[in-house]
């Protein structure tokens, strides 16, 4: 039976978009993210909100936080537990720091005096403690560290695959 002419021709397949084809990836180097991205690199945990009229203190801890992260990933090649924990609890003690002398600022006239001591009291307290996480973490080691570090490690064990009965 031959074809009549008001049949229309097939569709070609979507290239992307609703009905695509399963085994569609997207335009090579144009779909999903770059090449090397930290994308992933954060826990994903979400803190408190800031009061209002803080907002800045979140811009500034993300961008300290994404500096000491970079950091130590330069550094060390990894943040482990011990350093995403340091790094976690310098980023909280620089927001209540900031915020300390945001109150003090805003409420300067308002509060007596020695109250506002207080808020520049605390923020230097935690200035000095955020001082000290950022110290233990592993960065700026010099080359004494580590060959003190190679001294005192335990050595690495040998094995011979059970050939002899002690070592060679």
């Amino acid at each position: 039976m031959p074809d009549t002419p008001n049949k229309a021709p097939a569709k070609p397949a979507p290239q992307f978009g609703k009905g695509q084809p399963a085994h569609y990836c997207g335009k090579v180097g144009r779909s999903g993210p770059p090449r090397a991205n930290t994308n992933a690199a954060r826990h994903g945990l979400k803190a408190a909100n800031l009061p209002k009229g803080c907002r800045y203190i979140y811009h500034r801890m993300c961008a300290l936080r994404r500096t000491l992260e970079e950091a130590v990933l330069k550094e060390v090649g990894e943040i482990g537990l011990k350093g995403a924990a340091l790094i976690n609890t310098a980023i909280r003690l620089e927001r209540n720091a900031q915020l300390a002398e945001h109150y003090a600022r805003h409420n300067q006239g308002k509060l007596p005096d020695a109250i506002l001591l207080g808020f520049y009291e605390r923020a230097a307290k935690a200035s000095d403690a955020r001082d000290r996480k950022i110290a233990a973490l592993p960065l700026d080691r010099d080359a004494r560290d580590t060959v003190i570090d190679a001294l005192y490690s335990r050595p690495a064990l040998t094995h011979d695959n059970g050939n002899s009965d002690g070592p060679a």
